[in-house]
């Protein structure tokens, strides 16, 4: 082989290499921004929306949580299991004065945080929507009675300008569940039992909401001690449980499947 065909095949390595040192860096780069992202919106964002009384989660305990994260103060623990509501958690903070079970997803700004002392094991959801003109974040805040599980708080602001505005009604105006997912006869029973006409008023409010890595979100609806026959699609009820995917479309809920 001569000296030419070996400085190219040398030149080509190089120009691979240095392509290579460029695609990590800007990796790098993009994972920490989302990281200072995450964690910039999490930590302003109001007191009063963690200042539920099932579980109070004022900015100075945020700022504990994410200090210890930061300095990897904590364990990763794989063997917790994951509820099909609730969703997984896996890190675990050093720190007796933390006692909790976080979910921390920089990338896909996603925030999961569990109180797993409580009989209610209250959940926090806390998800940052990216695929619009201005983000959305999500919180939501679930907890079990010990017969099913409930939504305690669920708010949706729209985040612009280093401000936070409140677009709860209209995220859950956007959408009606029963319309989209129950057949007539089914919507009727359900307006009987919950005597109101649910084709008007949803009841958006009373439905679990689970947030993904994407921006989709999973949408339940308890009808545990409901006795009727309802004509539920078997392949989304579980018997307590209907389960439809819904995806955040500029600040809007839409039917996913």
């Amino acid at each position: 082989m001569n000296l030419s065909i070996i400085l190219y095949y040398i030149k080509k390595i190089n120009v691979l290499i240095f392509l290579l040192f460029i695609s990590f860096s800007s990796f790098a780069q993009n994972e920490k921004s989302s990281q200072n992202e995450l964690k910039e919106i999490f930590l302003s964002i109001p007191d009063s929306t963690f200042s539920d009384n099932i579980f109070e989660l004022c900015r100075e305990e945020r700022k504990r949580l994410w200090k210890l994260y930061d300095y990897g103060d904590y364990f990763i623990s794989k063997t917790l299991k994951s509820d099909v509501i609730i969703g997984y958690v896996d890190i675990l903070p050093k720190d007796n004065n933390i006692d909790i079970n976080t979910l921390i997803d920089n990338q896909n700004f996603l925030i999961r945080i569990r109180d797993p002392y409580s009989d209610a094991i209250p959940t926090y959801d806390f998800k940052i929507f990216q695929n619009m003109s201005n983000k959305v974040i999500g919180l939501t805040l679930k907890y079990s009675n010990h017969a099913t599980y409930n939504t305690d708080i669920i708010l949706f602001y729209e985040y612009k300008n280093n401000e936070f505005r409140n677009i709860t009604n209209e995220v859950l105006d956007s959408f009606n569940y029963k319309k989209d997912n129950y057949s007539d006869s089914t919507i009727n029973l359900i307006s009987e039992i919950y005597g109101r006409d649910v084709r008007r008023y949803p009841l958006n409010r009373k439905l679990l909401y689970r947030f993904t890595p994407s921006d989709t979100v999973y949408i339940f609806e308890s009808f545990f001690g409901i006795d009727e026959d309802l004509d539920l699609d078997k392949r989304y009820f579980d018997g307590e449980f209907f389960k439809k995917k819904y995806i955040m479309d500029n600040g809007k809920l839409r039917l996913a499947e």
